[in-house]
């Protein structure tokens, strides 16, 4: 049995949904406040938000029972589209669509996400060797946020017209650069792109394979 109420005071307008059955005390309310309208359930203390004022749509979890105040977005989507999670985001296949550069009328471009077994960061730029050798600086945030293991460099030597070209070779990454050498006398100033991965230090590693949930078999046998 569930009981109904509404109401209409100032400045609160609110739907009181009252479960006294086989769950007592599961209760959600609905209503708005300042321009914003909520849904609050008081058991799970999970709110679904919109902000009329500013357009704004929240799905936040209340730190403590009773303080409307004291809550962390969980979920947040801005007026134009823009959405932060607070936590990990799980998709299937992860794509952009725009409109096409050369044909916005009439077409739509699409591209779809590089994966990998791994939380990871990608850095690149352009360089040039005096006398032989340079060092690469990345950002000064670089070391706290990646792991000291898993750190790659990679190397394209430029050409130039009929310039000669040199082989070149990378130091591994430390305190945040790392050191490119040529390997031969051909070219001591060559020029070359480089590109860094590493791992993110700041969250759990990536579990790779994971067990299915009961729930998730049931809805979706396994292919044989």
């Amino acid at each position: 049995m569930a009981n109904l109420y509404f109401g209409t005071g100032s400045p609160i307008g609110v739907i009181d949904i009252n479960e006294t059955g086989a769950l007592p005390g599961s209760r959600l309310q609905m209503g708005l406040v300042n321009q914003q309208g909520f849904a609050h359930h008081l058991i799970s203390h999970r709110d679904i938000c919109f902000n009329a004022a500013n357009g704004f749509f929240f799905f936040r979890r209340n730190n403590v029972a009773g303080d409307p105040n004291n809550f962390t977005d969980l979920v947040t989507i801005s007026q134009n589209g823009d959405m932060r999670v607070q936590g990990r985001l799980t998709a299937t296949a992860k794509s952009f669509s725009i409109p096409h550069p050369l044909d916005p009328a009439h077409l739509r471009l699409v591209h779809g996400s590089i994966e990998g077994p791994e939380h990871a960061v990608l850095y690149r730029g352009q360089g040039r060797l005096e006398r032989g050798t340079t060092t690469v600086t990345l950002p000064d945030y670089f070391e706290s946020l990646t792991a000291e293991h898993g750190r790659t460099v990679q190397l394209t030597p430029l050409c130039h017209d009929d310039q000669p070209i040199s082989a070149l070779a990378a130091s591994q990454v430390r305190n945040g650069s790392f050191t490119v050498r040529g390997v031969d006398s051909a070219n001591p100033s060559q020029a070359f792109y480089w590109e860094v991965k590493a791992v993110r230090s700041d969250v759990e590693p990536l579990q790779v394979e994971v067990s299915r949930s009961p729930v998730e078999s049931a809805a979706e046998p396994a292919l044989v």
